[in-house]
Formats: C-alpha cells, structure tokens, sequence
C-alpha cells in the first residue's frame, strides 16, 4: 500500500503514514500501484507533490531585464536615454541569465537581452548621428 499524501509505501494496516504523518483510510485507499512520478493519486482531501521546478523561485531579476529592455526599446529613439537603458537592460539580463539554475522561468531574461540588444543598435546610430551632425554645424571636422 502506498500513503494517498506522500506516495511513499507503508504497511497495509497502517493507520498513519510514518514518513508524513498522514492519516491513511481504507475505505479510499484501494491501489497497490504507486504513484505515477511520485505524485500521489487525486483525492478529495489528497495532496500532490509539487515538482521539484515549480520549488525554485521566478527569476525575477531576467523579468526586470525585459521590462527595462521593453522600455529601452520605446526610449531607443531619445537621445542617450535609450543607450543607457539599453546598457542596463543587457546588464540586468546578463547577471539573471547566469543564475539561470536556481530559479525558474528564464524566458524573460532571454527576452530582455534580445530586447536590450535590438535596442542598443538604433541607440548608438542616433548618438552617433546627433554627434556628427553637432560637430558639422559647429564647423568642426566630422573625421
């Protein structure tokens, strides 16, 4: 017989699980298979075990990262705004994407470096532009 709470196996007449604690009864219990992938099986009052990714906390500094890179991408077009907003998008991406293992839902630091990237490139163009265009009206050499 398998615990309904925990899926570990007990004895038959066990009234109480020893590994959780849980009250076991007869009536309900009627499977000798154990769980599938350790979960136990659907109850009314019955647990589930929860997997161990979905235990690991969300990655909240790589949705910071493509919030930031979202931002930076509408800011790509305002003068060195978008360039630093870019910069910090990549930076905040970059460090959530090295701590990828410990947390879960990685997507958005992806996004936010794809975001950040697409976004440095307009950014620097503009910067680039804006400075030549200042020196060539003030007279100054562009090269």
């Amino acid at each position: 017989m398998y615990c309904r709470r925990c899926g570990k196996e007990i004895a038959a007449d066990a009234a109480f699980c020893p590994h959780c604690g849980a009250k076991q009864e007869d009536e309900l219990q009627t499977s000798s298979v154990p769980p599938y992938s350790g979960q136990t099986q659907y109850s009314a009052g019955g647990y589930r075990a929860v997997p161990a990714e979905l235990e690991k906390p969300i990655n909240n500094l790589g949705i910071a990262g493509m919030i930031v890179g979202l931002v930076s991408l509408w800011l790509s077009w305002v003068l060195f705004l978008g360039l630093v907003a870019s910069i910090v998008a990549i930076v905040i991406s970059g460090v959530a994407l090295s701590r990828r293992n410990s947390y879960r839902m990685n997507g958005f630091a992806v996004a936010g470096l794809v975001l950040g990237l697409v976004a440095l490139l307009p950014s620097v163009l503009y910067a680039f532009f804006f400075v030549a265009l200042s020196m060539a009206a003030a007279g100054g050499s562009v090269v």
